[in-house]
């Protein structure tokens, strides 16, 4: 069933009809979508620069915001060096388009005389994607193993790994601690999409790199959506300076249309002033009290800290639904696979919203399971 509305859900959704329900959909976790600073910060930005910036950012004229957005975005990510781009998607197109001549460059196969091989993880996001992909049905722990003796058995080849650091719309968490068994050497990659980690997971919500490039160091891409938990319409790559200073020279990245510089003053205000932190610490605490009021371990697949709680019982949509309690209930990312039921508590839910949640779910277990 669809429903239509003409206003930004927060907390609550007014839909066409004019009845409201309290909102536990969406990915905007940290509730920045109506952030009163959030808002206060990204119209300081258009007033400088105003609503978009048509033109490569290779351009003669260079607007210098978008270098000091990747300096503060690296910092956060504790990453060598990062790029913006309009949007997540984009930013994991231009890695698939460029990443076996980084590879290349990187194993000095100037030749280019290598053989290459692709390892796609499980439910990978499309993102990623590239023309060698091929659907893999292994659970992500089997298909790692498998990659490790894969890769064991021709250490010569160039390997890339492609793997989302959280699954979605099915939560789930991946053991990366696996690879630490690779040898390390310049021709094996890691691609790793963080959209649905950053700014919830890792150090102050920045994300996996840190912990990643313990063992790839100079091997290792990150990219994410900064669309959904920090509420920023762009896309990042996290990289060495060199795959970076390569990446920024593909036409992939000088053709397209880069992210709004308002935005990004607005990301540059919020990450300095900690307000990503603020909003993070209330995500938590917001998880927690949930938690306490309903054990969820019968109904959903939950992780711990983590504000997506994803069911096969889509019933409890149109449970949910007479409460006035609206979740996420479609099939993604393609129209034929199974729909996911999804709640989703972020940092502006009050004590009585997760009450309520919790009131009927626990309500649906006795009545419905």
């Amino acid at each position: 069933m669809i429903f239509q509305t003409n206003h930004l859900p927060g907390r609550n959704v007014t839909l066409e009809d004019g009845s409201t329900c309290l909102w536990f959909g969406g990915t905007d976790y940290l509730g920045l979508g109506q952030d009163p600073f959030f808002l206060s910060k990204l119209q300081e930005g258009m007033q400088t620069f105003g609503t978009h910036y048509g033109s490569s950012r290779q351009g003669s004229l260079r607007i210098k915001i978008y270098e000091e957005a990747e300096s503060a975005l690296a910092l956060f990510a504790q990453a060598p060096a990062s790029l913006t781009l309009s949007s997540g998607m984009l930013a994991g197109q231009l890695v698939q388009r460029e990443i076996t001549d980084l590879a290349r460059a990187a194993a000095n196969d100037k030749a280019g005389c290598l053989p290459v091989r692709y390892h796609y993880a499980p439910a990978v996001h499309p993102s990623l994607w590239g023309a060698e992909y091929l659907p893999c049905t292994q659970e992500w722990n089997h298909w790692a193993q498998s990659t490790i003796r894969k890769i064991d058995e021709d250490s010569e080849m160039i390997h890339l790994i492609f793997t989302d650091t959280i699954r979605s719309p099915w939560v789930e968490s991946f053991d990366f601690s696996l690879f630490e068994g690779l040898p390390y050497n310049s021709r094996i990659w890691l691609i790793a999409d963080d959209s649905h980690g950053l700014g919830v997971l890792g150090d102050n919500g920045g994300g996996v790199y840190r912990r990643l490039k313990q063992h790839f160091c100079n091997n290792l891409i990150v990219i994410g959506s900064l669309n959904k938990a920090l509420g920023i319409p762009a896309g990042v790559i996290w990289a060495s300076e060199s795959s970076v200073a390569r990446l920024r020279q593909s036409p992939w990245f000088v053709g397209a249309s880069p992210a709004l510089p308002a935005y990004l003053f607005a990301l540059i205000s919020l990450l300095k002033q900690g307000h990503f932190n603020n909003c993070l610490m209330s995500l938590r605490n917001n998880i927690n009290y949930f938690n306490k009021l309903f054990q969820p371990d019968t109904l959903f697949c939950h992780l711990a800290d983590y504000p997506v709680y994803c069911s096969i019982h889509t019933a409890l949509f149109d449970y949910l639904l007479q409460y006035q309690i609206m979740g996420t209930c479609f099939s993604y990312p393609n129209p034929h696979d199974p729909p996911a039921l999804r709640l989703v508590i972020s940092s502006q839910h009050l004590p009585e919203d997760l009450e309520k949640l919790a009131f009927y779910c626990q309500a649906y277990e006795i009545e419905c399971l």
